[in-house]
This record gives structure tokens, C-alpha cells and sequence, in this order.
């Protein structure tokens, strides 16, 4: 079963005991939602595994070699594709180039969507170089150099890199067998901001109880955490013997 974002933010009021409506408040509970959330995303990312993607569709047109991508969650390039015309091998692997290693020239127009050219090549003469422009109000941006005659359609597979605030509060988070541990690291992060009695005594020791029982559960949630962040990349070794060992 899915875990919503909404369900989260009223286990999290419960996990701090339901304290008084505004403390913290609606926004509060939300912000350190999606900062949570943000952080699983960010250690799945680096992980070396894809456990979210999304797609860019980008067609090319010759006389333009350099193409914003107009996402709103970009993060990392995982791979790019073009389509080819031959129904038997669509699409061809594009390879990268860092921004400051490209090959310039041109792809005379022979290479570029023939029937036979995903027989003839293991991957796309052009190759792509990917860079931010501008440090604030950045732009992502692709670059295809050697540039292609010809239009072609590239899919652009990629990791998402950022949690929208416009989405829905029935939005499901990733990896929902660690919904505790997002709603225990929240909770932690808001208890400063919780209030139960009129008596600012009396909420001070709620927070040093709760904070207690808060530390004493995340370091055991965060050790697991952790054990399945480096563990999901590793594949099963398996031994095969000699195909001819019985002969």
C-alpha cells in the first residue's frame, strides 16, 4: 500500500503527541515533509541505482545544436536514446561529452535515421554534453556536438532531483517501508516549534521526553536506512562452472 504525503503529516502530529493546532503549523509540518522526502530522493540518487525516473523527449532540428530541457525536477542524466527508423533495433544509445570535451564537426546526414545505420553503429556518432548555465536562475541545458544534418527525436531518461511544492497532498512518497523514518526525523526536526500546556515548563520537559524517545528509535531506523542504501547495488554473485567442466 502506498504512503501519502497527508497521511504522514497526521502520523507526524501523532508522533508528537497531538499538540496544540498551530504548534508547529500546517506550513511547518509541510515544509519538513518535503525536506524529508527530498533527503530519501537525495539518498537513492547516490546510491548508483535508478529508483525513480522520469523522461524528456527532445527533437532535434538541424540548425540548432543547444536545447534547454524544460523540467521542473531535473537531477542526473542516466541515459540518452535516439530513434532510429528500423523496427528491428528503434532506438541507438547516445553517448556523453563533458562540456568542456566536445567533439565539434558534423554528422553528414547518411548517418543520421537510415534503416541500416542500428546495424552499423553501437552507438550515435553525436554525443551529448550536459551543464547548468547561469548560478542563480540556472538553466539546464544539452549541447549535441558533432551536430547532426538531419532532425531526429532523443529520449532523455533522468533521475528527478527535486520535489515540487505544487504537488498533491495524496502524492505517495518513494519507498514507503521507510515512512517511519521520515516521519521520526521530521518530528525530531519540529519539536522546537511544538507546544502541549499554556505552561512553557511543562512543554520544555515534553520535549526532552519526546526528544529522548525520538534519539533512541532513529538510531536503530537510521542504521537500517542506511544497510539498504548500500545494499540495493550490490547483485547476487553466482559461480558457472566451465561448460565443458563434465567432459
Amino acid at each position: 500500500m502506498p504512503v501519502t504525503r497527508v497521511e504522514n503529516l497526521f502520523q507526524i502530529r501523532k508522533l508528537l503527541l497531538l499538540p496544540y493546532p498551530n504548534s508547529p503549523s500546517f506550513d511547518s509540518l509541510m515544509r519538513q515533509e518535503i525536506s524529508e522526502e527530498m533527503d530519501i530522493v537525495n539518498a537513492t540518487n547516490n546510491s548508483g541505482i535508478a529508483w525513480a525516473t522520469a523522461s524528456y523527449q527532445l527533437n532535434f532540428t538541424p540548425n540548432q545544436n543547444t536545447y534547454q530541457i524544460n523540467v521542473s525536477d531535473w537531477g542526473k542524466i542516466l541515459y540518452v536514446v535516439k530513434a532510429t527508423t528500423n523496427p528491428y533495433i528503434p532506438f541507438l544509445p547516445v553517448g556523453f561529452d563533458d562540456v568542456s570535451e566536445q567533439n565539434y564537426g558534423t554528422v553528414w546526414g547518411w548517418f543520421n535515421n537510415s534503416y541500416a545505420q542500428a546495424f552499423l553503429l553501437q552507438e550515435t556518432p553525436e554525443r551529448m554534453s550536459f551543464s547548468r548555465v547561469g548560478v542563480t536562475n540556472s538553466q539546464i541545458t544539452v549541447t549535441i556536438n558533432p551536430v547532426p544534418q538531419q532532425s531526429a527525436q532523443y529520449t532523455l531518461v533522468y533521475l528527478p532531483g527535486y520535489i515540487g511544492n505544487d504537488d498533491p497532498l495524496e502524492t505517495a512518497i518513494q519507498l514507503p517501508e521507510h515512512a517511519e523514518l521520515v516521519r521520526l526525523r521530521a518530528a525530531t526536526a519540529l519539536l522546537p516549534g511544538a507546544s502541549w500546556f499554556e505552561n512553557e515548563t511543562q512543554n520544555s520537559e515534553r520535549r526532552k521526553e519526546l526528544a529522548q524517545s525520538f534519539a533512541f528509535q532513529l538510531q536503530r531506523k537510521e542504521m537500517l536506512f542506511d544497510k539498504y542504501i548500500r545494499g540495493i547495488n550490490k547483485p547476487r554473485m553466482t559461480d558457472i562452472e566451465d561448460w565443458n567442466y563434465a567432459s
